[in-house]
Protein backbone atom coordinates (compact mmCIF):
# COMPACT_ATOMS: atom_id res chain seq x y z
CA UNK A 1 0.00 0.00 0.00
CA UNK A 2 1.62 3.36 -1.09
CA UNK A 3 1.70 6.61 1.29
CA UNK A 4 2.01 10.20 0.21
CA UNK A 5 5.23 11.50 2.11
CA UNK A 6 4.22 14.46 4.24
CA UNK A 7 6.05 16.32 1.80
CA UNK A 8 4.06 15.35 -1.33
CA UNK A 9 0.56 15.90 0.72
CA UNK A 10 2.09 19.22 1.85
CA UNK A 11 2.87 20.63 -1.76
CA UNK A 12 -0.31 19.03 -2.77
CA UNK A 13 -2.10 21.21 -0.18
CA UNK A 14 0.07 24.37 -1.03
CA UNK A 15 -0.88 24.09 -4.67
CA UNK A 16 -4.53 24.18 -3.61
CA UNK A 17 -3.79 27.34 -1.67
CA UNK A 18 -2.19 29.15 -4.69
CA UNK A 19 -4.99 27.91 -6.96
CA UNK A 20 -7.51 29.56 -4.48
CA UNK A 21 -5.79 32.58 -4.10
CA UNK A 22 -5.75 33.39 -7.81
CA UNK A 23 -8.92 32.56 -8.28
CA UNK A 24 -9.86 35.09 -4.96
CA UNK A 25 -7.76 37.84 -6.65
CA UNK A 26 -9.52 37.35 -10.36
CA UNK A 27 -12.27 39.95 -10.87
CA UNK A 28 -15.72 38.10 -10.88
CA UNK A 29 -17.30 41.33 -12.75
CA UNK A 30 -16.22 44.22 -14.41
CA UNK A 31 -15.24 46.90 -12.56
CA UNK A 32 -11.86 48.87 -12.10
CA UNK A 33 -10.16 45.18 -13.66
CA UNK A 34 -12.21 43.91 -15.98
CA UNK A 35 -13.71 40.30 -15.10
CA UNK A 36 -11.06 37.01 -15.72
CA UNK A 37 -7.64 39.69 -15.28
CA UNK A 38 -5.33 39.23 -12.97
CA UNK A 39 -4.96 42.69 -10.94
CA UNK A 40 -1.89 44.60 -10.97
CA UNK A 41 -0.29 47.96 -10.10
CA UNK A 42 2.30 50.24 -11.66
CA UNK A 43 4.26 52.22 -9.35
CA UNK A 44 5.41 55.72 -10.70
CA UNK A 45 9.35 56.23 -10.80
CA UNK A 46 9.17 60.23 -9.73
CA UNK A 47 6.23 59.59 -7.47
CA UNK A 48 6.97 56.07 -5.87
CA UNK A 49 3.47 56.38 -2.97
CA UNK A 50 1.42 56.53 -6.90
CA UNK A 51 -0.23 53.47 -7.67
CA UNK A 52 -2.32 52.96 -11.28
CA UNK A 53 -4.19 49.99 -12.18
CA UNK A 54 -2.23 48.51 -14.76
CA UNK A 55 -5.63 46.67 -17.19
CA UNK A 56 -3.49 44.24 -19.51
CA UNK A 57 -3.53 40.64 -20.78
CA UNK A 58 -0.09 40.24 -19.66
CA UNK A 59 -0.70 38.80 -16.51
CA UNK A 60 -3.58 37.12 -17.08
CA UNK A 61 -2.11 35.38 -20.03
CA UNK A 62 1.30 34.10 -18.01
CA UNK A 63 -1.16 32.59 -15.47
CA UNK A 64 -2.80 30.69 -17.73
CA UNK A 65 -0.38 29.33 -19.97
CA UNK A 66 1.91 28.59 -16.65
CA UNK A 67 -1.08 27.08 -15.28
CA UNK A 68 -1.75 24.75 -18.79
CA UNK A 69 1.76 23.93 -18.31
CA UNK A 70 1.44 22.43 -14.81
CA UNK A 71 -1.39 21.48 -15.35
CA UNK A 72 -0.54 17.26 -16.14
CA UNK A 73 1.29 17.00 -12.58
CA UNK A 74 -2.10 18.37 -10.62
CA UNK A 75 -4.88 16.32 -8.65
CA UNK A 76 -8.62 16.64 -10.51
CA UNK A 77 -9.45 18.74 -7.71
CA UNK A 78 -7.14 21.24 -8.71
CA UNK A 79 -7.09 21.03 -12.69
CA UNK A 80 -11.05 21.87 -12.04
CA UNK A 81 -9.58 24.94 -10.34
CA UNK A 82 -7.29 25.68 -13.04
CA UNK A 83 -9.52 24.89 -15.63
CA UNK A 84 -11.89 27.65 -14.00
CA UNK A 85 -8.92 30.38 -13.64
CA UNK A 86 -7.66 29.70 -17.36
CA UNK A 87 -11.45 29.88 -18.58
CA UNK A 88 -12.25 33.22 -16.68
CA UNK A 89 -9.37 34.58 -18.30
CA UNK A 90 -9.74 34.06 -22.05
CA UNK A 91 -12.25 36.07 -23.08
CA UNK A 92 -10.08 38.97 -21.62
CA UNK A 93 -6.94 38.16 -23.13
CA UNK A 94 -8.94 37.29 -26.39
CA UNK A 95 -10.13 41.24 -26.06
CA UNK A 96 -6.20 41.98 -27.21
CA UNK A 97 -5.80 39.25 -30.18
CA UNK A 98 -3.85 40.84 -32.66
CA UNK A 99 -6.64 41.30 -35.74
Amino acid sequence: MFFASPAVAQDSLVATQLLERVQALQPKTDGVFPKGSIPSWRMYAHNNRRYKADINPFFAGLVAFTLLDLKKDLSPKQQQQADAIIGATQPFVSQYRNK
